[in-house]
């Protein structure tokens, strides 16, 4: 019979998680809530972005992009930013990445994926096309 480890017990559960059931708790008052918590959002990828993906994996695009976010992709979130919002952003101090924990910054802070997300569709409570 196969048995763990004791310190097996000892496992918390994954953060997003316990995020996850306290915005769910927030919808059942009566919130609007759009769920990002867990890496999968409440709503379809735009036909636009399933496009773009398809023809970049045909390009060979395969494998991780720097931690940091593609440069590319960088300058294009510091000038959107700076047009948008009137606030100068360099792409140095900018951050794309497809997963929270590589997006830390060396200080220590988690935010930016929801700051680029929320940047690029115009702020919290709004919902992408709206």
């Amino acid at each position: 019979m196969f048995t763990l480890a004791e310190r097996m017990g000892r496992l918390g559960t994954e953060s997003a998680f316990d995020v996850l059931g306290k915005a769910r708790a927030l919808e059942r008052q009566g919130r609007d809530i759009i769920h990002l918590e867990i890496g999968e959002p409440d709503f379809s990828t735009p036909p636009h972005i399933v496009a773009a993906a398809k023809k970049a994996l045909d390009d060979g695009y395969t494998h991780y992009g720097p931690t940091p976010g593609l440069p590319e992709l960088r300058q294009a979130i510091a000038r959107h930013v700076s047009e948008t919002r009137g606030i100068p952003v360099h792409p140095p101090r900018s951050s794309a990445s497809p997963a929270e924990y590589r997006s830390r910054s060396p200080c220590g802070s988690s935010g930016t994926s929801a700051s680029t997300w929320m940047s690029l569709n115009g702020g919290p409570g709004r919902r992408p096309g709206s």
